[in-house]
């Protein structure tokens, strides 16, 4: 079990993306560069630790410094609440481990809950048994800004005990955009295998964190 991500041919960049290795962290975090317009571009592939006692120090030792021009996108499975009444159904104390370390390093990046931004009062749950809401996605603020078209979460195609969180980023004004229009796709599903079908992840993602296997509820 873990998270995955996906990268379209289509997607902007793609030919300059690079794993940064040297700040992987197995099984739990890989960062990807590429650059869009010629400047740096990071996804930041995410899944915390269950565990409460090992949360913060994973937020607080994952990369932080990079260069001043750069854009960021984080998805992923935090495996903890943000908000302890919007994103969960019963709080519990262990939700706070690692909590301020997260939201350190995600004000560091520069990026915002897409989502969130645009649904600020509402309650999805996309954990198991639906009590909490685990599976995030952060856009960098500017991006999301200009080119934020919309976020949802559905019903998960792969048969995994998460729901799906999708968002979509186009370069066309919101009220104008037609169904062939070209965008940005950011998609956090749950797969009891892996991975999706490559010929389902073309036509379907430009970009993909992908869920594998049964991931872990840490609230």
């Amino acid at each position: 079990m873990g998270v995955a991500t996906f990268f379209h041919l289509s997607m902007p960049g793609f030919t300059t993306l690079r794993p940064l290795w040297a700040h992987r962290v197995p099984d739990r975090y890989l960062v990807v560069r590429a650059e869009w317009d010629n400047a740096p571009i990071y996804f930041h592939n995410v899944y915390a630790p269950v565990e409460a006692e090992l949360r913060a120090a994973f937020f607080a030792t994952i990369p932080r410094d990079f260069e001043s021009n750069s854009r960021h996108i984080v998805g992923g499975d935090l495996n903890f609440p943000m908000d302890a009444t919007l994103d969960t159904t019963s709080y519990h104390t262990r939700h706070n481990a690692g909590n301020a370390q997260c939201c350190e390093w995600l004000s560091s990046l520069h990026v915002v809950d897409a989502w969130r931004m645009k649904d600020p009062d509402a309650k999805v749950l996309s954990g198991p048994r639906g009590r909490t809401r685990l599976d995030y996605i952060f856009v960098d603020v500017e991006l999301t800004a200009y080119f934020h078209q919309l976020s949802s979460f559905d019903s998960n195609a792969f048969h995994g005990d998460h729901i799906t969180h999708s968002t979509v980023l186009a370069s066309l004004p919101r009220v104008t955009l037609p169904a062939n229009a070209t965008t940005i796709n950011f998609n956090f599903a749950t797969s009891p295998s892996y991975p999706p079908s490559p010929a389902r992840i073309s036509a379907e993602f430009d970009c993909a964190w992908a869920c594998v296997g049964s991931c872990g509820e840490g609230g």
